[in-house]
């Protein structure tokens, strides 16, 4: 059991003001947006790198072409990356 109280609690009691219990709860909302919304982009690239793999496995390249490929696909993500 924990001892530590509550925010719904401590505004009861009224420790905390509502307009702190506000921010609390716009904080934490926008918190849980932005994590769910890097697991989101983190699962889509996952899903495309899948993919990038699988049209390399059909084009049957040797590992080195694999490698080249995969290399320059980083460094232009990169790059990208850097600009935006």
């Amino acid at each position: 059991m924990s001892t530590t109280p509550s925010l719904q609690q401590l505004l009861k009691e009224k420790k905390i003001s509502a307009k702190t219990m506000e921010r609390v709860q716009i904080a934490k909302s926008y918190i849980e947006k932005k994590y769910r919304m890097k697991k989101m982009q983190e699962e889509e690239k996952k899903k495309d790198w899948d993919q990038f793999n699988k049209k390399m496995e059909e084009l049957n390249l040797s590992m080195k072409e694999k490698e080249i490929i995969k290399k320059d696909v980083i460094k232009k993500e990169a790059d990208l990356l850097r600009q935006g």
